[in-house]
């Protein structure tokens, strides 16, 4: 008996979507040096050392780094971003700069001093504690027009992620409508 036609899911229609655009393929390892500057900036010693890590991601097969340079630099600070990009800067392009946080003006003009290879834009506001969601393409998002973001990071880096949830009619929001 032939299978009945079955219309895919918000997920499936989105994947598809994905495919159709062509994504690239993102780094499969970027080590977050986030922790590494929180541990560093509790003791107030310079221990660990944050340039000593990025070299032993890079030495160990690494594909990359990712920092998120909070407002109240709890962990990586804006000047440690500076740091990490000239340590890098005979890896790259080929080891990646991930840069994450609310897109908003103060990660704008880091990102368009370090011009990494990833900006990754999470929902976040300066004032939140933790990323504990990703954007939601609802009324919470409203302060920030997604595209107009999106727009301009994609001037000043290699690539632009959105922070979303794993949900699939968030999934199936994010993805642009295809005009006939």
């Amino acid at each position: 008996m032939p299978h009945a036609s079955k219309t895919p899911s918000p997920l499936g229609q989105a994947a598809s979507s994905l495919q159709a655009l062509k994504i690239i393929d993102a780094p499969r390892l970027s080590v977050n040096l986030n922790k590494v500057a929180l541990l560093r900036n509790s003791r107030r010693t310079g221990v660990p050392d944050l340039l000593h890590f990025a070299d032993l991601a890079y030495e160990f097969g690494a594909n990359g780094i990712t920092v998120h340079p909070r407002p109240d630099q709890r962990h990586i600070r804006e000047d440690d971003v500076y740091l990490l990009a000239e340590r890098m800067k005979p890896w790259r392009p080929g080891f990646e700069l991930n840069i994450e946080g609310y897109p908003d003006d103060r990660l704008f003009r880091i990102v368009e001093a370090v011009r990494p290879e990833q900006c990754t834009l999470v929902p976040d506001s300066p004032t939140a504690f933790t990323s504990e969601e990703g954007w939601k393409f609802d009324a919470r998002d409203t302060p920030v027009n997604m595209r107009d973001a999106v727009t301009a990071f994609r001037q000043i880096a290699g690539r632009v992620i959105v922070f979303i949830d794993p949900e699939p009619s968030v999934i199936a929001g994010a993805v642009p409508r295809q005009r006939l």
